[in-house]
């Protein structure tokens, strides 16, 4: 049995999101002009942080679109929150800090394609 809860793991993702419209003078009078660069940074990490700790590593690179569907909810969650939209977002990469956990999953994964071939 394969155990990595506790494991840690780097996780980077994009997000396409836009203000809803009118809302733009109450966001531009909290914000600036520059909302975005204020605040979608620090809700798309805040929210990736919150997303992660639902997962182990094992399962976030695994059924990654369950981790993928997962983090929209919650992106689509926390947006809101600040009248913003969120059109898309994507997980770029998701990898394991340490590099035998990486194996593990590696060969955890070629066994299961392997019994699948069989």
């Amino acid at each position: 049995m394969l155990m990595l809860m506790m494991c840690n793991y780097h996780c980077h993702s994009l997000m396409l999101n836009s203000p809803i419209e009118e809302c733009l003078p109450e966001i531009y009078k909290k914000f600036g002009v520059s909302y975005t660069a204020k605040i979608v940074p620090s809700i798309l990490n805040e929210v990736l942080k919150t997303v992660a700790l639902e997962f182990d590593v094992f399962d976030a690179v695994v059924n990654r679109n369950e981790f993928s569907e997962r983090l929209q909810e919650a992106l689509h969650e926390k947006l809101n929150q600040y009248d913003l939209r969120l059109h898309d977002s994507a997980i770029v990469k998701i990898k394991p800090k340490s590099k035998e956990v990486c194996n593990a999953i590696e060969s955890h994964l070629i066994n299961l394609n392997k019994n699948k071939d069989q």
